[in-house]
């Protein structure tokens, strides 16, 4: 009994008419962790250009209180509360920003512990957000202004279910030792392919 042969298509390298076939390249059982880290960076980068842009115009879109806070405890209550809670989430949104693409980072490079480390991002932020809703509903008592840190909280729950698949994933196919090595057949090909480029563009 002969063997089943693998699918194969035309080899876009081939020259034309020769029916150069080669066989399809096997996905990497990793690649939910790789498509969760390119989420986390976009989410990330959105994130993290955002709160820098709000950051700049909170002096403007916060209301100032009538008279300024003796004591830090003072911010939780008052007039001083709903300015407290906006630096808070702008804080969480930069910080949080900045680690998203640090995760992302890694799951796209699939290292081993970058499912649980965005995992615990992704749930913190969760948290946060929530966290800030709520107090902004009830302390605040603005159900208009709760709709950015809820929505938020989705977005970072969805990621988080995400990274949860991801770092079971991870657990089960774990890359092998020697993926981020440059061997000397690595270094080869990149040289033979660069090569080849050049040639293409001096013609």
């Amino acid at each position: 009994m002969t063997e089943e042969s693998e699918p194969s298509r035309a080899d876009p390298t081939g020259d034309a008419g020769e029916g150069v076939t080669q066989p399809l390249e096997t996905p990497s059982p990793r690649a939910f962790a790789i498509g969760t880290g390119v989420w986390c960076q976009t989410v990330g980068m959105v994130l993290l250009l955002g709160g820098c842009c709000l950051w700049g115009l909170s002096d403007r879109i916060t209301t100032r209180a009538s008279e300024p806070a003796p004591r830090w405890t003072d911010f939780l209550f008052n007039e001083s509360f709903p300015a407290a809670i906006w630096t808070l989430g702008l804080a969480t949104t930069f910080v949080g920003g900045l680690a998203l693409v640090a995760v992302g980072v890694g799951l796209q490079g699939e290292r081993g512990g970058s499912g649980r480390a965005a995992m615990v991002v992704t749930a913190l932020m969760t948290l946060i957000y929530l966290a800030l809703a709520v107090a902004l509903v009830a302390g605040a008592e603005s159900w208009y202004a709760a709709l950015a840190p809820g929505l938020l909280a989705v977005v970072t729950g969805v990621l988080f279910l995400l990274s949860g698949n991801s770092a079971a994933t991870l657990r089960r196919f774990p890359p092998p030792p020697d993926q981020s090595e440059a061997t000397a057949e690595f270094l080869e090909e990149h040289r033979r392919r660069r090569e080849e480029r050049m040639k293409k563009y001096d013609s």
